[in-house]
């Protein structure tokens, strides 16, 4: 549920301020608006080697195979920009978030 996830969202923010922690944070809309330089940061940060075929998450997801998942459709589709800002519709349910 929403109020599961609202306070989950909450905890971690809290423990990472606790603890002194600045995750990384990647924006969905700047991964299809820039997706190379947004996941070179994303493994500049993990300390792995950026891959070019990690731009292709449609066709890594496709190569595996089909998973039990209820989004296995929306993972094996290209990321798309008319998803952008979807986010906004749930903001007021993570007022820390933004």
């Amino acid at each position: 549920s929403l109020d599961i996830l609202s306070s989950l969202t909450t905890f971690i923010q809290d423990q990472c301020q606790a603890l002194n922690l600045n995750p990384h944070r990647m924006v969905y809309e700047d991964w299809i608006q820039q997706p190379e330089q947004a996941l070179k940061a994303l493994c500049k940060e993990l300390g792995v080697a950026f891959d070019p075929r990690m731009l292709n998450t449609a066709q890594t997801a496709q190569s595996r195979g089909p998973i039990d998942t209820p989004s296995y459709a929306a993972v094996t589709e290209m990321p798309s920009s008319n998803r952008i800002g979807r986010w906004r519709h749930y903001a007021k349910f993570f007022p820390n978030a933004t």
